[in-house]
């Protein structure tokens, strides 16, 4: 939903790749959070590189 609203409030004109783009953008950021708080909730051993892979789909750097 965010990723359809998003483009209006910072553009007037809005090309359907930006709304695609930032679809799929907030769909990988939401698994990559839902996957790891399920890992957290079961108290799997999750390491520094798991870590690492959702720091980087989430763009931290």
């Amino acid at each position: 939903m965010l990723s359809l609203l998003l483009p209006w409030l910072f553009e007037s004109k809005v090309v359907a790749m930006t709304v695609l783009g930032l679809a799929m953008a907030c769909w990988i950021a939401v698994l990559a959070i839902a996957e790891a708080a399920l890992r957290i909730s079961r108290g799997t051993k999750t390491t520094f590189s798991y870590w690492g892979m959702v720091a980087a789909h989430l763009g931290w750097q």
